[in-house]
């Protein structure tokens, strides 16, 4: 639909105000039917991420993240909240009763560890908004690794150069 279009339905004309100069810019994605598959980087055997907004002055990013059928995703912690609303199949912790099916939103508090599991044969499909650093947790609770915004920045250009998408993320 064009804007004269939308100017039609919506009855209304459109705000002519710019932007802030140093707002970070609108991002639109769609993340239904047509969905490309080189746009998604692989992270485990199970777990797929595309990365839609990375912050770089915060470390954190959102990102669409499915997973591939039913089992442990990642036992973790933030350093920051989350907010994660599911688009398809269910997941949720295992130290907490619930269970987040589609249209289910949570949010994610500072310093809780937890396992996070997907509970759908058929997998998982997912936004998740991180306004920070990732930790990634053993069995006990040790710390693994840290993943910030610029870690999941520097593997998705190694990802978009692998299947031919380098043009999309210019360095700088």
């Amino acid at each position: 639909m064009n804007i004269a279009e939308k100017i039609k339905l919506a009855g209304v004309e459109p705000l002519n105000i710019a932007a802030h100069p140093n707002a970070v810019p609108l991002v639109v994605a769609d993340l239904g039917a047509g969905d490309d598959e080189k746009y998604w980087m692989k992270l485990t055997d199970t777990v797929w991420s595309r990365p839609l907004v990375i912050y770089a002055h915060s470390g954190g990013w959102i990102e669409c993240f499915r997973v591939t059928g039913n089992g442990l995703v990642n036992r973790h912690r933030h350093a920051t909240p989350v907010f994660v609303y599911c688009i398809e199949g269910s997941f949720g912790y295992l130290e907490h009763d619930f269970m987040l099916g589609p249209g289910g939103v949570f949010y994610e508090p500072v310093g809780e560890t937890h396992t996070f599991c997907c509970f759908d044969e058929n997998g998982a499909k997912a936004i998740a908004v991180m306004f920070g650093p990732l930790v990634l947790v053993d069995e006990t609770g040790k710390d693994m690794a840290t993943i910030t915004g610029l870690d999941v920045l520097d593997k998705y250009r190694e990802h978009c150069e692998s299947v031919g998408l380098a043009r999309v993320l210019p360095k700088g």
